[in-house]
């Protein structure tokens, strides 16, 4: 019955930790739980937070040179046996203004 004080529940629940078998367990659930915590941070929140801070404008960045930005075009050439491909690739970078500092930005797009 409900005869034991929360005082006595927590002795005996400690002197069961001092066994090693019972602190393996416990450091398998701490470890197993950080792990699944830390899954979650990398796969759900962090690929989130730079779009995110984009939306709410969390810094303010103007564009130092206007439109067409640094725009780099590279085409290159390619033989081989069945013929000649020609393929161009076009390396869009904005510089933004952080605090008086300027950051070459390249978008997540800009190496396709």
């Amino acid at each position: 019955g409900m005869d034991k004080t929360i005082g006595e529940y927590r002795q005996e629940w400690w002197d069961s930790l001092q066994q090693s078998k019972y602190q393996r367990k416990l450091v398998l659930v701490t470890v197993s739980i950080a792990l699944l915590l830390d899954n979650m941070l990398y796969m759900v929140i962090v690929p989130i937070i730079p779009d995110y801070l984009r939306v709410i404008n969390a810094w303010e960045t103007h564009k130092v040179n206007a439109p067409p930005i640094n725009q780099k075009i590279v085409t290159k050439t390619v033989h081989n046996a069945t013929g000649d491909y020609q393929f161009t690739m076009i390396n869009r970078t904005t510089k933004i203004n952080v605090n008086g500092i300027l950051i070459e930005y390249e978008g997540e797009d800009s190496g396709i």
